[in-house]
């Protein structure tokens, strides 16, 4: 941001002048613009990749966005499985590899995990994923 004094002309043509500041906001908007690319390339994998995706709260359990995959994956609506902590729907034998699992992101020992899953459809059966 610079200072400077910016020449006005008034009513009666007089020039006077006006201290003002000049901002240059290029580097923001080119920020702003590859942000929102960003966001859509994200939307775009998460949204129609074929593996089942889900962000889930850790401390609750809970969820903030599933993709249609992993929906499709435990043959629930997107409304079902907002109302339930991923515990009631894991088998219980993957718990506490879960939960330990968890713990080590929260205390970044480790960057990521992957591991089998069974998990239960409304019916009662396991899907494994």
């Amino acid at each position: 941001m610079t200072r400077q004094s910016i020449p006005v002309e008034d009513k009666n043509g007089e020039l006077t002048y006006s201290e003002g500041f000049i901002l240059d906001i290029t580097n923001i908007k080119q920020a702003e613009k590859a942000l929102r690319e960003s966001e859509d390339r994200f939307r775009t994998i998460f949204e129609e990749d074929p593996v089942g995706i889900g962000i889930f709260d850790t401390k609750t359990g809970f969820v903030y966005q599933l993709n249609s995959k992993f929906c499709e994956i435990l043959r629930r609506t997107p409304q079902e499985l907002q109302n339930l902590d991923w515990k009631n729907y894991s088998h219980p034998d993957e718990l506490q590899e879960n939960i330990e699992k968890l713990n080590l992101l929260k205390k970044k020992k480790i960057n990521g995990f992957s591991m089998d899953k069974r998990y239960f459809k409304p019916d009662g059966s396991i899907i494994w994923a």
